[in-house]
């Protein structure tokens, strides 16, 4: 194996460093080395990746298959055949978190539209962070909070086992505030932002003056 590709494997192993996020499977001068990385993608959905990186690499891009128990056959190869295309656009450079990170962006892109059409037809502020877990702020009117709860709850922005949409599974409400508690939400809208660290998701929350849910709340997640 390259240096470049036993560095990337060790600044992987810092990122994906929660329990059976990542896992070295095998390692042979022959094969090269074969790495697994657990995801979440839309909706809290599992998604387990194993990455074949053969001695040539980065110059040649990884082998990689796709699995998830709320994946059909059909949609992981689908998953798999645009990641290998996505490797193949790249520059011979280490690419495993820039794949990861675009298979959750292509699972993820139905998902983040439905939320922002909801949010705008019930003039929903807010902040969809999207990072490990994926979070949700919602401010505005109660009754309009309660029917996006209902839509998020019953209509179809999931996939199940077979690939056809199903409902959301993992949404649950983790804290209600009173809707003065942030200004700065109130006035920007509803936005959609990537979040990579819980440095980063920290400070978000401190920029919209919501520190203590932050400290209170969500810090008791990760």
């Amino acid at each position: 194996m390259s240096g470049a590709a036993l560095e990337e494997v060790s600044a992987l192993s810092a990122i994906y460093c929660g329990k059976d996020e990542m896992e070295v499977l095998e390692q042979t001068e022959d094969r090269g080395l074969v790495l697994c990385i657990r995801v979440l993608a839309a909706g809290g959905m599992l998604v387990k990746l194993v990455f074949t990186l053969p001695p040539s690499y980065p110059l040649c891009p990884p082998q990689i298959s796709v699995s998830s128990s709320l994946l059909s056959r059909e949609r992981s190869n689908s998953i798999k055949v645009k990641l290998l295309e996505r490797a193949a656009q790249l520059t011979p450079d280490p690419m495993i978190h820039q794949l990861v990170l675009w298979l959750q962006v292509l699972t993820i892109t139905r998902y983040v539209r439905l939320i922002q059409r909801w949010t705008a037809d019930l003039q929903l502020a807010g902040r969809l962070f999207l990072g490990r877990p994926i979070l949700l702020l919602l401010q505005g009117q109660q009754d309009c909070i309660k029917e996006y709860l209902r839509l998020h709850r019953t209509e179809r922005v999931d996939v199940d086992s077979s690939g056809k949409k199903c409902k959301e599974r993992m949404m649950k409400v983790l804290s209600e505030t009173p809707s003065s508690s942030s200004t700065v939400l109130r006035r920007s809208g509803f936005q959609v932002k990537d979040v990579q660290s819980q440095e980063v998701l920290r400070q978000s929350f401190e920029e919209l003056e919501l520190g203590d849910l932050y400290h209170h709340t969500v810090s008791t997640l990760l």
